[in-house]
């Protein structure tokens, strides 16, 4: 009997060095086949994103229903944003107010909805390099942990899954050693069912989009190669608000850059090859300076929404958000070229 007892132990840490020289292969070929059969997911994340003005905050829930509609409704202090796919086009908006963008075919492929962990399943299982860490517990559950780098951005991402559902608990990832986003599902429900009204968008009456052609996303490095202007970027931002993307696409003929900012005031910067003249006068416009540069304001009919245009050199510019118009006009003035 002393024998079988010395002996267990050695057997049960020779299976255990076994199962983790095999696991990342194993546990990719599971996951594998957990997303094959998947129907569909509910998912509430808390998502920690850290940025050079301090940590953001933001609470998630999304939805995904095969085999590629989806929903993820963003919330960060008092605001919200809604992506949807319903199988055809991504719509962009946020309750309250007007403006929505829309992205269309074949471009939404390139689009994933924010904090998705479904997501990092799709990136996990493509991984050339995936090692596994071990098993860990956490919260009264049992986690595989995995660890893969990103194969065209400079980024590595480290995933707690569950066990039982195989789906990330947790999500890191980091860039220079330093972290950039930390994810907690909260809240999980596998093939659940769906109205078909989660999936939908109804334009508000008498409106159209604001990114008819929204072409990709890009990261702000790629704008500043890929655009044949000066690409001008605040260097003051209300305390809370972050970029959330950057895209870029064509209005009457002329190429345009994109920027969406997030925060307790959301607001959009638009900007595009210098036509030299500003928007045709309208009631309630009001004149002021962009600096020395002269502009146009114009606020909307419930008073939460100004437009502020103008104009340099080289680029014309539209900001418009629920800002105050004070603060519009610091973000405005605040715009640099790198």
């Amino acid at each position: 009997m002393s024998l079988m007892r010395r002996a267990l132990p050695l057997l049960v840490m020779l299976l255990v060095l076994a199962g983790c020289a095999a696991a990342p292969e194993s546990l990719s070929a599971r996951v594998s086949r957990r997303m094959a059969t998947l129907r569909g997911y509910f998912a509430e994340v808390e998502a920690l994103v850290s940025s050079p003005g301090g940590e953001q905050r933001y609470s998630v829930r999304q939805w995904f229903k095969a085999p590629a509609q989806w929903r993820s409704e963003v919330d960060f202090a008092s605001e919200q944003q809604i992506f949807i796919f319903d199988g055809e086009q991504v719509w962009i908006y946020q309750p309250g107010l007007d403006d929505y963008f829309r992205l269309d075919k074949p471009w939404v492929r390139e689009v994933s909805p924010p904090f998705f962990l479904l997501s990092y399943l799709e990136e996990m299982v493509l991984a050339p390099s995936l090692r596994f860490e071990g098993q860990e517990e956490k919260d009264g559950r049992t986690l595989y942990v995995l660890y893969y780098a990103r194969p065209q951005i400079p980024e590595t991402v480290r995933l707690w899954l569950d066990q039982k559902s195989l789906f990330p608990y947790v999500v890191e990832t980091y860039r220079d050693g330093e972290r950039l986003l930390r994810l907690t599902c909260s809240r999980l429900k596998l093939n659940p069912p769906f109205t078909d009204s989660l999936f939908t968008f109804k334009a508000p009456p008498d409106s159209t989009a604001a990114a008819h052609y929204l072409i990709r996303p890009l990261t702000l490095d790629e704008a500043q190669r890929e655009w044949p202007l000066p690409v001008y970027t605040p260097a003051y931002l209300p305390p809370g608000t972050v970029l959330l993307a950057i895209s870029r696409g064509e209005e009457e003929g002329r190429g345009r850059l994109l920027f969406t900012f997030s925060g307790r005031h959301p607001f959009t910067l638009i900007q595009w090859p210098a036509a030299g003249t500003l928007p045709q006068r309208t009631a309630g416009m009001q004149d002021l300076f962009v600096g020395e540069t002269p502009a146009v304001a114009l606020k909307n009919r419930l008073g939460d929404l100004y437009t502020l245009w103008w104009s340099n050199e080289t680029s014309d510019f539209i900001l418009s958000g629920s800002l105050p118009l004070a603060e519009l006009l610091r973000v405005a003035a605040s715009l640099t070229a790198d």
